[in-house]
């Protein structure tokens, strides 16, 4: 399922992340997909695609092809500790004796440093028609637009604010911006707030990594249900359409009394049989530990975000907020309390859709993604308020 005429590596270079400056230096290996629009169609702007969890850069399959015709150039990679990409040890039982976990590398800083030499490296925005005004004659900072999901949301909001002279806009699906806090807050305590965060204090526990890996097909075929862990609209019972709860998911997996519930009785698979075998092939070849890495970073990212001259976005930047009204992980509710921190953001609620909106009705991402960008991303960058707007804030 891999189109190897689209698939590049970079590399790199020896560093420490942001949090550990004190840490052995190392590398990571990304593995990123290339695709250019067919020849004949000009190249208007160059897009980053950033996945969520559990998913990889095959989980853009399905608005690759019209986005391409659409004129964009996209940049597809597989984050860290997903797909071909590198997944450095974090935890106890993975580290060799003698060295160290290498958690801070998960770090939305740490991340975002290394998007950015990938985006030199890939020459991000050469020949598109909008981003390349600040190229270099080797072809680095170019701009692009961020289209995200999931982690790759609250990653994308971070890397405008990390780099915001690379950005022309950012569109999110399923997950806003969220302002870094002034005091460290525990997973305890943030479930404590928003209960149906319940799920990530199961994943932030590194036991949830070899349960995950024991029951690797049932939980991604769960994960991946129309209703699922992320949808609203179950008939079945309360255990079963509360499982985003606090407990509730690790049972589902594990319990008799749950495990034994045929998977047709909690919902209609987005993926068909071969989609969850690929899916189930990438995660056990490579583990769950890296991609599970990330829900464990609390601290981590807290500490990097110390470090940002603004908390909120640039005033001048495009944000667009996809929320799926069946998403009950992150309801639409949430969504607008985004609008405080980044009033400029456009919100457009989609019916008849959970958490993973990009395969259950892209159609309508694609359309509301080309809409925005024509409306209020190409405007931006035509009147000079992109780049300018950024420049301004730094004088």
């Amino acid at each position: 399922m891999l189109d190897a005429t689209a698939s590049r590596f970079y590399t790199t270079p020896m560093t420490t992340p942001p949090s550990r400056p004190d840490a052995t230096p190392t590398q990571r290996r990304y593995h990123y997909l290339d695709h250019r629009p067919p020849a004949g169609i000009p190249e208007r702007a160059t897009l980053l695609l950033l996945h969520g969890f559990p998913d990889f850069s095959y989980g853009w399959r399905n608005v690759v092809a019209p986005l391409k015709l659409a004129g964009f150039r996209l940049i597809i990679p597989d984050l860290l500790g997903y797909g071909l990409t590198s997944s450095p040890p974090t935890s106890a039982a993975s580290t060799a004796p003698g060295t160290e976990s290498r958690l801070a590398e998960y770090g939305g800083r740490a991340i975002s440093i290394d998007l950015n030499g990938l985006l030199d490296h890939a020459r991000a925005a050469q020949g598109s028609e909008y981003g390349a005004e600040s190229l270099t004659s080797d072809g680095r900072n170019g701009r692009v637009i961020v289209l995200c999901h999931d982690w790759g949301s609250w990653l994308g909001w971070r890397f405008a604010q990390w780099y915001p002279e690379r950005v022309m806009g950012v569109a999110g699906l399923c997950v806003p911006f969220q302002a870094p806090t002034s005091k460290y807050l525990s997973i305890d305590m943030v479930v404590k707030n928003v209960p149906n965060f319940g799920y990530q204090k199961f994943f932030s526990e590194e036991r949830s990594t070899k349960i995950i890996e024991q029951h690797l097909e049932r939980f991604l075929a769960i994960i991946y249900m129309i209703p699922g862990l992320f949808s609203a609209d179950s008939e079945n019972d309360e255990e079963i359409r509360d499982w985003h709860l606090l407990g509730k998911l690790e049972k589902l997996i594990t319990m008799p009394e749950f495990s034994d519930i045929p998977l047709k009785y909690l919902g209609r698979m987005i993926l068909d049989g071969e989609q969850l075998a690929h899916y189930e092939r990438i995660f056990r070849s490579r583990g769950m530990e890296g991609p599970l890495s990330w829900y464990r970073t609390r601290e981590v990212n807290w500490q990097e975000d110390r470090a940002l001259t603004s908390k909120t976005l640039p005033e001048s930047l495009p944000a667009l907020l996809i929320s799926p009204k069946d998403d009950v992980a992150v309801p639409p509710a949430m969504g607008k309390t985004m609008l405080k921190h980044v009033p400029q953001t456009e919100i457009i609620e989609v019916a008849g859709s959970g958490h993973w909106v990009q395969n259950e009705l892209p159609g309508v991402v694609v359309q509301h993604f080309k809409e925005w960008v024509e409306r209020s991303v190409l405007p931006n960058e035509k009147k000079g308020s992109g780049m300018l707007g950024w420049l301004r804030s730094k004088l």
